[in-house]
Parts: C-alpha cells; sequence; structure tokens
C-alpha cells in the first residue's frame, strides 16, 4: 500500500526499493524503518513509499521481520504507558502488575538475548516525547542490569523503576513540559521537582517495590553528589538507581528534540565514558559501554570526511573510534583522529 511520508511510522516494513531523483537507492525493500529513516526519506524529497500490508505482500527476511515485531512491541509500550500516565494524571491509582505488564514485551526480548539493543536508537515515536522517553529507559535499564548479571527479578524491576522514572512530571505543567525550546532558569527549577513529586506520588500509590520508589525519586542523583534532590554519593545511591540513571542519560543523548539534535551512539559512548570519571557510577558506564558496544559492528555510517563505511572492528578501549570498511579501504579512527563518526545511517 502506498503511503504519504507524513503517514510514516516507526516499524512500518518497505515492500519496495527506494530511489531519490537521481536514480540512487535510499532505502531497500524489507527495510523496518526508523524515525532518522523516515526524516532520511523527506530529506531527499521522496513524497510517497509503499509499505508492507501482509506479510505475504514481501518476502521479509526474518531478521527484519523480527526487528519489526520489537518495533511494534515497543510503540505498543508507548501508547500503553500513556494510558498509565493519564490514569495517575486523574487522581486515579494503579496496580504494580499494571506497569509490569507493560514493560514485560520487552523485558522478555532482553532476556532471549535478542539484538534489541542493535535498535535502541531506531526506536523513537517522536510526536510522543515523554511516552517514549520513558519506555526507552525502561528498555536500557533492563539491559544495563542484564549485562550487570544482576537475576531476572531485578532485571524486571530495573524496566519498571525505568518505566516510572519521570512519572512526577504529571505535576509539571504542561507549558513547561511541552515545550519545544530550551527551558529557563526558572522552569528547570520547576522541572527538577518531578523526582520529589514522583516519590510522593507512588509512595501515597501504595504497592511499589522500595527499589522502583528510591529510583524514582533519586534518578538525579550524581555519584559525585551533584545531583538532585539529596545530593547523594556513591553507595547511598541504591544500584537501580544508578543503573535508571545511566538509561535516562543515554535516551536523553540520543534523542532528537527541535532544539537539540540527537547524537549518534559513538558520541554518546564517548561522553558517556567520560562521565564516569565523575557524575556517573563508573562501574555501570563501563558494562554499558562493553554490552551495548557489541552491537555496533556492522552498522553503516557516515564519517566527517563525507565517506560512507561499515563498523568492522570495535576497540574495547575506544568504542566511540572503530574500524570502518570504506569500499575496498580500511580507516582506523583510534589512529586517525581526524576523522569522526557524524551519523549512524543504519
Amino acid at each position: 500500500m502506498t503511503h504519504r511520508i507524513d503517514q510514516l511510522e516507526n516499524g512500518m516494513i518497505l515492500s519496495e526499493d527506494v530511489y531519490d531523483e537521481s536514480g540512487e537507492l535510499i532505502l531497500s525493500l524489507g527495510t523496518v524503518l526508523s524515525s532518522a529513516q523516515i526524516d532520511r526519506l523527506e530529506e531527499r524529497g521522496v513524497l510517497f513509499v509503499s509499505i508492507v500490508v501482509h506479510s505475504d505482500d514481501v518476502n521479509v527476511n526474518p531478521v527484519v521481520a523480527r526487528e519489526a515485531q520489537i518495533h511494534e512491541k515497543y510503540n505498543d509500550a508507548v501508547h500503553r504507558f500513556k494510558d498509565v500516565f493519564q490514569t495517575l494524571k486523574f487522581g486515579n491509582k494503579i496496580a504494580y502488575s499494571d506497569v509490569e505488564d507493560i514493560a514485560s514485551p520487552l523485558v522478555d526480548e532482553v532476556m532471549e538475548n535478542t539484538s534489541i539493543a542493535r535498535q535502541l536508537w531506531q526506536l523513537k515515536t517522536c510526536d510522543l516525547y515523554t511516552f517514549d522517553h520513558s519506555v526507552t529507559v525502561s528498555l536500557v535499564s533492563a539491559l544495563l542490569a542484564k549485562w550487570l548479571k544482576f537475576d531476572e527479578a531485578t532485571v524486571r524491576d530495573a524496566a519498571v523503576a525505568g518505566l516510572m522514572h519521570d512519572i512526577g512530571k504529571i505535576n509539571i505543567p504542561d507549558q513547561i513540559l511541552n515545550k519545544p525550546s530550551s527551558l529557563t532558569a526558572e522552569e528547570y527549577k520547576v522541572m527538577k521537582t518531578h523526582a520529589t513529586l514522583g516519590y510522593v506520588l507512588l509512595m501515597n500509590n501504595g504497592n511499589m517495590p522500595h527499589q522502583v520508589i528510591a529510583a524514582v525519586h533519586h534518578h538525579h542523583e550524581r555519584y559525585d553528589g551533584t545531583g538532585y534532590p539529596s545530593g547523594l554519593v556513591r553507595n547511598e545511591i541504591e544500584p537501580l538507581t544508578r543503573i535508571v540513571a545511566i538509561a535516562d542519560v543515554f535516551s536523553a543523548m540520543t534523542t532528537h528534540r527541535v532544539y537539540k539534535k540527537a547524537k549518534n551512539p559513538f558520541l554518546v559512548a564517548k561522553e558517556m565514558r567520560e562521565a564516569s570519571y565523575g557524575s556517573l557510577d563508573p562501574e555501570y558506564i563501563q558494562a554499558f559501554i562493553t554490552g551495548i558496544s557489541n552491537y555496533y559492528v556492522g552498522n553503516v555510517v557516515k564519517l566527517s570526511n563525507h565517506e560512507v563505511g561499515e563498523v568492522i572492528m570495535i576497540h574495547k578501549s575506544e568504542p566511540h573510534r572503530p574500524l570502518v570498511k570504506v569500499g575496498d579501504k580500511f580507516i582506523d579512527l583510534i589512529k586517525d583522529h581526524t576523522i569522526d563518526i557524524e551519523e549512524v545511517v543504519f
């Protein structure tokens, strides 16, 4: 079925190759669309594309079909969490099991050791930022808890904590919460109250585990004591809270906003490593970077010299500067610091 560009959504699958006006292939049949790819189609002047309606419409690669299923689960979680958000906003209570049910399908993907980590920078629903961010934090929290070798029950609690971490924002004025530009100092002061507001909300709601409530209250605390609301340091911050803090930072850095362009995952790895020297738990950061770097190989990237190539190997010492194959040549970014990765194409 033919769709206009403005009708496209994350997780849709192309049923035909897409070319620009010059005849250059932009995206191949079977591609699972991400926000970045939809933006690229629009930038290249594409007006219409053909989308899979039934699985019989195109011989979809099993890996691609699996990715589409993950997109569907992710988008479903975003919309279901929006309902929870509205339920609490109207003063009603929720059961812990209701939140668990939202996070559970994505946690199942994490526990099955699929390639879900590879899709982290593709799973975005730009028109639902508040809810999208919460689901991303939930997913990343579960991944990190798994990489840190916590048991499955803790991985599931981490996912719920990530999902609920910003729930205090239901009491933040909409003009601040949905502002399409940077906040003023006074607005930021109001926004910072969401951590304590979320804590009070969940305490009054009841039936929420202590570690989940702690993560909601303290996910903006920093390892060096520079965070809020309590200025906690190091081991005063509970393990689940440290996990959610890292997931929150990752999601914020990889999300495109009107006033802030999303950073590519290689730059994020570099900046998060730097953050481990002060604001974030260094052991947890190392586990996160090591875990997610395993999924960088095979990415097609655009370099700062305008060449496009495939990531061939990741250097453990500097995962943000991999070995890239461009045509018949190899560019080792750990040796050539004049070139950086500008964008992950897919």
